[in-house]
């Protein structure tokens, strides 16, 4: 039986007499017909299995209120008894087989959640003192980014303390080593809110994460007398950490700059020294998924070592005739792969990339087809049954997508025959060049509407970037990575990472010119509800099956294509502290005040709207009216007031149609439509409004995150404003304010 049989269940009838058994009925007419296509295609229903579990962790996911651990096992029980008892069609066992694993990834997911339940921080404590456990120290631009695990946060109660808190510090001194007991006073805020309703939630990437807080430190960081022995797991990882900045250090003596940070990025997989204007030419070419550790990278690295291996044991005939090189080469491979999972910190996205490669690899060993679209459902199986949370990354989402396109194409690869009877030397050259184009199209394809839905942005031209920069990222990047990494202990990394240098120079220009040209990155405003979902449904069904009928999936493409520009665009934006208020002017853009409060929350709105323009080009409009007390402007006809201080009150109250205030609103304020003051915004976070004829529809953050453990505590807590990731922000008004830190959503 096969791997999808066994999965999918075999729909052959048992033995007469069996319990509850008789012969499968013979479906007429078009049902008929269809039951015997989707018979015809049973070996390739295991391909379904990741895409049936991911729905039920999406289900989970997208629940308004968290659903409770019974509801979940409860589902799970049915669908096993509805697996067992209805097999005897292939429409019956379809149906049974896709209610099994929908509810197994709704209970996946569901435990998972509960797996990694810890106290979150729910309000802002200011300059408070911390103790603990250092475990990772990154090196930013211009920052230290520390994650650890506090022991004792004065003025909370262990009960109440976060199981891992991540702060930055400023300055480019040694920062502490993982495994160092250290004592810092620092701000700490609760997992930041997402600026608006249907934007990047922070918080339940905090929450899966294991980090209950985030802040910065305010003084100096000292050793903690007295800790004791680290905890295990700390003192395992220390050594490694240490290698690791070594490593990094052996690196940053050797290349500076960008090419210095970008090495570092594709060797220990922290790109945060790589600075604003190579990160920006990089994502408008299309060559931003270079940098993070990705597929790519393990696949060149562990696949540079497979071939190296091999081809050394081949040059031995007593060796290569006698025994399965190729098996061994693998097994090779794989050591490599791992070493260089943990060498690049063992992120999210190096931890998906390595399960992808290791699972080729030992199909490999088992002398199994090693690059397949089984292969590639069982590693997406695989990683969502262990990393629920990563059905929504982008990076998952796009890696999965381009392979399985490229794939698919392969499959089909004999079909194309388009030099035959050519000369070789002609045709092998053309034929290599049609397949890098084939590639990178298809790539493309796969993923730009996932990049667009998103970042809100298209690289016009990341087809010419990409097929530009492979021969240096292929050639000559990530080879020589690999030999500087074994040529380290034996002091002879210069000149691979000299040649290193000249691979990641060349990228870098290749990534300038081709952000360069006239419309080199595109804005995308942000998808309708049920556009991408439609998008992936019809690009899976060309992918999965083999018939004619695959052609079906462009029409569920084409209509989430049709249907993504009608997403909802507000009228108005509300910060989630009211500091600022931006409207829609008569242009269709984002404009607002002259304050420059809440940069974050307003870039964050400007990318949601496909608005490339920098956030200063939206402050100062001439259609806001501000005398320091509020701010007055005109949208569709109904005058909006942004009050700062309670003696416009008097005036704003009576003329204005929507009334906005950053603090309490007395008793009495009754004429505007609609009043939304800091307690309004304090229970329902960020708002938008959308302003229509006879009515004022109204969208907040805590309606779309619902009732959920990353949201806990809504009523509670005091929010905090937004700023840039992984910036300190200036003090206002006396107090500095929170810093939300950035996520690699690469």
């Amino acid at each position: 039986m096969s791997l999808s049989e066994a999965a999918m269940g075999s729909v052959a009838a048992p033995p007469p007499g069996g319990f509850g058994w008789a012969a499968p009925p013979q479906t007429p007419g078009v049902l008929g017909r269809l039951e015997a296509a989707l018979d015809a295609e049973r070996g390739r229903w295991f391909l379904w299995l990741p895409v049936l579990f991911g729905l039920g962790i999406a289900l989970y996911l997208g629940a308004p209120d968290e659903p409770p651990l019974a509801l979940a096992i409860a589902a799970a029980m049915i669908a096993i008894a509805l697996r067992l008892f209805f097999r005897l069609t292939t429409f019956r066992l379809i149906v049974s087989s896709t209610v099994l694993m929908v509810a197994f990834g709704f209970l996946n997911a569901k435990l998972h959640a509960l797996a990694v339940d810890a106290p979150a921080l729910q309000r802002t404590l200011r300059y408070v003192e911390l103790e603990g456990w250092v475990e990772r120290a990154e090196m930013q631009e211009k920052r230290v980014r520390l994650t650890i695990r506090p022991v004792r946060i004065n003025g909370l109660a262990p009960e109440a303390m976060p199981g891992r808190v991540r702060i930055s510090q400023r300055g480019k001194g040694a920062p502490p080593e993982t495994g160092d007991a250290v004592r810092l006073r620092a701000t700490l805020m609760p997992p930041p809110e997402p600026t608006m309703p249907g934007g990047f939630d922070f918080g339940r990437y905090y929450w899966f994460s294991g980090f209950g807080a985030s802040g910065y430190v305010t003084g100096k960081i000292e050793p903690l007398a007295g800790a004791g022995p680290a905890p295990w797991d700390l003192r395992l990882r220390a050594p490694l950490e240490r290698l690791r900045h070594a490593i990094a250090a052996r690196v940053g003596a050797a290349l500076s700059g960008d090419r210095g940070a970008i090495a570092k990025a594709l060797i220990m997989g922290e790109g945060g020294q790589i600075s604003e204007k190579a990160w920006q030419q990089l994502r408008d070419s299309g060559l931003a998924h270079v940098i993070s550790i990705s597929g790519l990278h393990m696949a060149l690295t562990a696949g540079a070592m497979f071939w190296l291996i091999r081809a050394l044991l081949a040059l031995f005939p007593a060796i290569a005739l006698r025994f399965p090189i190729k098996i061994w080469a693998a097994v090779g491979a794989l050591i490599v792969a791992s070493l260089y999972l943990a060498i690049s910190g063992s992120a999210v996205t190096a931890v998906r990339s390595y399960i992808m490669i290791a699972i080729i690899f030992i199909a490999v060993i088992l002398n199994r087809p090693a690059i397949s679209q089984r292969n590639l459902a069982f590693s997406a199986l695989l990683i969502l049954i262990v990393l629920p949370q990563s059905l929504t990354d982008a990076g998952f989402q796009m890696s999965f997508a381009a392979t399985a396109a490229l794939i698919a194409f392969y499959e089909a690869r004999p079909a194309f025959r388009f030099f035959d009877g050519w000369p070789g030397l002609v045709a092998v050259p053309l034929m290599l060049v049609v397949d890098a184009a084939m590639t990178t199209l298809l790539a493309s394809a796969a993923v730009d509407p996932l990049a667009a839905y998103h970042f809100h942005r298209l690289a016009t031209y990341s087809v010419i970037g990409n097929v530009l920069s492979t021969p240096f990222v292929s050639l000559l990047v990530m080879p020589m990575a690999l030999v500087a990494l074994v040529a380290m202990p034996f002091g002879l990394d210069y000149w691979p990472l000299m040649a290193m240098d000249k691979g990641i120079e060349g990228m870098l220009g290749v990534a300038a010119f081709t952000a360069g040209l006239p419309g080199a990155a595109i804005g995308v405003p942000s998808f309708a509800e049920g556009a991408l979902p439609l998008m992936m449904f019809g690009g899976l069904w060309l992918v999965a099956w083999r018939g004619r009928w695959r052609w079906a999936g462009l029409a569920a493409v084409g209509a989430g294509l049709a249907l993504a520009p009608f997403g909802e665009r507000p009228d108005i934006w509300i910060e989630r502290e009211g500091k600022i208020v931006a409207i829609r002017d008569a242009k269709g853009l984002i404009a607002t005040g002259d304050s420059r409060k809440a940069t974050y929350s307003l870039e964050r709105w400007m990318e949601a709207d496909g608005d490339l323009r920098p956030a200063k080009a939206a402050r100062g409009s001439k259609l806001f009216q501000c005398d320091g007390q509020s701010c007055i402007a005109l949208v569709k006809g109904k005058l909006i007031s942004h009050v700062s201080h309670p003696s416009a009150l008097a005036d704003d109250c009576r003329r204005a149609a929507i009334l906005i205030a950053d603090f309490p609103l007395p008793a009495g304020c009754t004429q505007p439509e609609l009043v939304i003051d800091s307690r309004d915004l304090r229970e329902g976070g960020a708002q938008t409004l959308r302003v229509g004829e006879g009515r004022i529809s109204v969208r907040t953050v805590a309606e779309d995150r619902g009732r959920r453990p990353w949201a806990i505590g809504y009523r509670r807590r005091q929010t905090i404003p937004a700023v840039a990731p992984d910036q300190e922000p200036e003090p206002e008004g006396g107090e500095a304010t929170a810093a939300v830190e950035g996520v690699d959503m690469r």
